[in-house]
This record gives C-alpha cells, sequence and structure tokens, in this order.
C-alpha cells in the first residue's frame, strides 16, 4: 500500500512538472510569434519607405494597425559621410499599464537599421557605378 501512494506521489509530481513545461513552451512559442510579426512589419515599413510609397523621414512612435498592441518608431539619422542616412524602424510592444512603449530595454522589441543614400545628396556621390 505504502508503494502504490509513493508510486501516486511520483506519477502526479511529474504531471505538474510537465503541465509547466507545457506552459512555458507554449509562453515562448507565442513570443517567437510576436516577435517574427514585429520583425515582419518593420522589414515591411522599411522597404515602403525604399520604395517611394512613404516618405523617408523621421516618424513618432504610432499605433500599428495590422499587429495590436505594438507601435512602430521611425530614426533617420544623416551619417555626414558619402551621403548616407541611418534608418531605423523600432517596432515595440505596447505595456498595457502606462499604454507607452517601455522605457531601457525592458519590454519587446525589434529594430531594423539600413544605411540608405539621402536624397538630398550629391547626384554624383548618390549614384553607382
Amino acid at each position: 500500500m505504502l508503494e502504490v501512494m509513493l508510486a501516486a506521489g511520483i506519477l502526479l509530481t511529474c504531471l505538474v512538472v510537465l503541465a509547466e513545461l507545457a506552459s512555458v513552451g507554449r509562453r515562448h512559442a507565442r513570443d517567437a510569434e510576436q516577435l517574427t510579426a514585429a520583425q515582419l512589419l518593420a522589414r515591411s515599413r522599411l522597404n515602403e519607405m525604399l520604395a517611394g510609397a512613404v516618405p523617408l523621414e523621421s516618424q513618432a512612435a504610432s499605433d500599428v494597425d495590422e499587429l495590436p498592441g505594438w507601435s512602430c518608431k521611425v530614426d533617420v539619422e544623416p551619417l555626414g559621410r558619402l551621403g548616407l542616412s541611418a534608418v531605423t524602424v523600432t517596432v515595440a510592444r505596447i505595456s498595457a499599464e502606462t499604454l507607452e512603449t517601455p522605457a531601457g530595454g525592458g519590454g519587446k522589441s525589434f529594430s531594423l537599421t539600413r544605411w540608405v543614400h539621402s536624397s538630398d545628396s550629391d547626384p554624383a556621390v548618390s549614384e553607382g557605378p
């Protein structure tokens, strides 16, 4: 009788551990899915700007219709060399408590930076070979 109770206790402990592992796995899968969606959105926004559909200029953080609960911000920083600018698109999770993007990197975010030729640079420098 004691052996059966001990075996039942071990079985229940194993089931609790397996349930917790499954929960952790689901949470990580959801996080990976959200990060992938953020990466695709950042790439899409950058490509829209490079194609000329959206002006190549800095934009304040704004809500994203395609990805509720996330915001998108664009920074365009001239590098001063050879007419290049660094275009950074940041997609960040909006904190539910403050409705702001988390400061200090505490939240989930993805940034994509690409160097592009500035439109106001010398045409002789901007053109390739």
